[in-house]
């Protein structure tokens, strides 16, 4: 009766250690399972992380060629020449002389040896009276040396007009 009881015992107690071992092993099966999605997601974070290290590469290299680009265009184009300044700037007057600025075109700029043209298209309306006042402070102008090279006013209805005037912009090289 004894080895009964001993056996009963020993078989109770390996069931126990069975469960107990199980319910181990299904606890870390569960960790497991997470470190597995965990490391899955690392990876894909490491490809996502090498894609933009190789295009940040291509991003540099791309800066500095443009910068280079950039330099020699500097070296190119007089510094009084710059045309979204000088754009600002006829907008700017046509607005306080109190006309109605329509469109700025601007043509190739021309090498002339020491110094360097830029013929500019600039259309307006308004009052007749004010396009010519608009005229005589750009011939004014001493930021830029500016000259007219042509004025072509249309007269409309009721003091109004159209004026389009050629501008030709002169710059000397440094």
């Amino acid at each position: 009766m004894r080895m009964k009881k001993n056996g009963i015992l020993i078989t109770g107690l390996i069931i126990l250690f069975g469960i107990g071992y199980v319910y181990l092993l299904a606890g870390q099966c569960g960790v497991l399972q997470e470190n597995s999605d965990q490391l899955r997601e690392r990876e894909a974070y490491l490809v996502t992380l090498q894609n933009n290290y190789i295009n940040l590469s291509g991003l540099k290299q791309e800066q500095t060629d443009l910068t280079a680009q950039a330099a020699e265009l500097d070296l190119t184009v007089p510094k009084n020449l710059v045309k979204p300044d000088m754009m600002v700037f006829i907008f700017n007057l046509a607005k306080d002389s109190g006309i109605n600025s329509q469109n700025l075109t601007f043509e190739e700029m021309k090498d002339e040896g020491s110094y360097s043209s830029l013929a500019m298209n600039f259309s307006c309306t308004g009052p007749t009276a004010k396009i010519y006042a608009f005229v005589e402070r750009l011939r004014k102008v001493s930021q830029y040396n500016l000259a007219l090279d042509s004025i072509q006013v249309t007269e409309g209805e009721e003091d109004t007009a159209a004026a389009r005037i050629r501008i030709i912009a002169y710059g000397y090289k440094e």
